[in-house]
C-alpha cells in the first residue's frame, strides 16, 4: 500500500518543479542580482577576518557567501541557458492523454529537437495555445494564455485531418491509434 505522506511530498515536488519551470526571467534576473549585491557586501568581511578570528558567526557567513554564489551561477546556468534554448520541465495538467501520459506526470521536453528538425507525425508536443482555445480560468488579467498544451501532433502542413465515425484519417487513410482508450469527442 503507498504512504500517503510520500505522495503527497511527490506532489508538492513536483508543484514546486512545475512552479520553478513558470518563474519569469525577470524575476530570476532580480534574485541573482540581490545575491549577488549581497555576496560583494560580504567579500571584504570575509576577505579582512583573519584566520585566527573566524570563529562565531563566520562560518555561517561563509556559508551563506557560498550558496549565494552557487545560486547565482546555477540561475545563469539553467533559466538563462538551459530552459530557454535546450531543456524544460512541464507537469500534466489534465487527462488529455491518458493512457500514455498520466495527471502529474513530470516531463523534461527537449526544446532544442525542433531547432533543426520540424514536429512529426504522433511526436508529443508542449505548445502555448492561442487565447480562444483556453477557458477563462486559463487566461491571465491580459486575456494571454498561461497554461501550456501537451498534445500528439496529428497532422502536418498540407494533410487533411478528418474525422470519420469516430476515427481518424489523415490524407484519406485511417490512422491507427493504440493509445486511444476513450471514446472521442468527435465520435457520433
Amino acid at each position: 500500500m503507498l504512504d500517503p505522506s510520500l505522495f503527497l511530498a511527490q506532489s508538492q515536488l513536483m508543484q514546486t518543479v512545475d512552479w520553478l519551470a513558470r518563474t519569469p526571467l525577470s524575476v530570476i534576473v532580480q534574485f541573482a542580482l540581490i545575491l549577488t549585491v549581497v555576496r560583494l557586501g560580504l567579500a571584504p568581511l570575509i576577505a579582512k577576518t583573519p584566520a585566527h578570528k573566524r570563529t562565531g558567526a563566520y562560518p555561517f557567513v561563509r556559508f551563506f557567501n557560498e550558496l549565494a554564489d552557487a545560486m547565482v551561477y546555477a540561475a545563469i546556468l539553467i533559466f538563462m541557458l538551459v530552459r530557454p534554448f535546450a531543456l524544460q520541465t512541464f507537469s500534466i495538467p489534465s487527462e488529455s492523454m491518458v493512457n500514455t501520459l498520466l495527471v502529474g506526470d513530470l516531463l523534461i521536453i527537449n526544446k532544442a529537437v525542433y531547432r533543426s528538425s520540424d514536429p512529426k507525425f504522433q511526436d508529443i508536443v508542449v505548445f502555448r495555445p492561442p487565447s480562444y482555445a483556453c477557458e477563462p480560468s486559463q487566461l491571465d488579467d491580459k486575456g494571454e494564455p498561461k497554461v501550456d498544451f501537451i498534445k500528439r501532433c496529428i497532422g502536418l502542413p498540407g494533410d487533411l485531418i478528418e474525422f470519420k465515425g469516430g476515427d481518424l484519417y489523415r490524407n484519406g487513410t485511417r490512422v491507427e491509434e493504440s493509445y486511444r482508450t476513450a471514446p472521442s469527442p468527435f465520435d457520433y
